[in-house]
């Protein structure tokens, strides 16, 4: 995961698994999920082309559409259905600044 990503300083998340894996690299800081929606379901109503927007707050709507969000997750998900591998990392949520 960190090869992949632009360095950052921070790791926000609630799943033990990712910190476990991370605490000893980078500084961690555990959120409590508040809502029933996940991260998953968002991806999965973009990529079906279903309404969203709703899911989430207005600045997560803004960012998902200033870095090409909408556009990235239609290309993952086409590759891993044409190819049987998952390409979304899926529960782990990192702040941009």
């Amino acid at each position: 995961m960190f090869y992949k990503c632009k360095s950052f300083d921070v790791l926000y998340t609630d799943k033990e698994a990712i910190i476990a894996l991370a605490e000893k690299k980078v500084k961690i800081e555990r959120i409590k999920r508040t809502g029933s929606i996940s991260s998953t379901q968002i991806r999965d109503a973009i990529a079906n082309d279903k309404k969203w927007e709703h899911l989430t707050g207005v600045s997560v709507v803004s960012r998902i559409k200033a870095i090409r969000g909408i556009t990235r997750i239609k290309k993952a998900i086409r590759r891993d259905k044409n190819s049987y591998i998952m390409v979304l990392v899926s529960n782990l949520t990192v702040i941009l600044g």
